[in-house]
């Protein structure tokens, strides 16, 4: 595994602590799933335990397909919005772009 991977994998470890934090601490319900067959992550945070359907900030992304520079912003931003929410219990909805589904649901970043 060389230098570049070793980065990626802590980032990816990093992500998955926040989450169950975020999870165990907050009112927010997050879900991060990876697909390592196709190397796809699937990143959202739910608006509560009780309504864990409603997404409220969903991204998706392949990350083979992302120059390594591209992939650490990514996964950067990923950690600062957990750690923000584990600091604050609130999301800035201003930090994202509004995707348009039968309620408002935010990207983190453009595809």
């Amino acid at each position: 595994m060389n230098k570049k991977q070793s980065l990626i994998n802590e980032k990816l470890s990093e992500i998955m602590l926040l989450c169950v934090l975020v999870n165990n601490h907050t009112d927010y319900c997050v879900f991060m799933n990876l697909s390592g067959h196709v190397d796809q992550i699937s990143f959202r945070v739910c608006e509560s335990k009780a309504r864990w359907q409603r997404s409220l900030i969903e991204q998706e992304f392949y990350f083979s397909h992302n120059a390594p520079p591209k992939l650490n912003q990514k996964l950067d931003k990923i950690i600062d919005t957990l750690t923000e929410i584990l600091k604050t219990n609130h999301i800035d909805f201003g930090k994202f772009k509004s995707v348009r589904t039968t309620h408002t649901t935010y990207a983190m970043f453009n595809a």
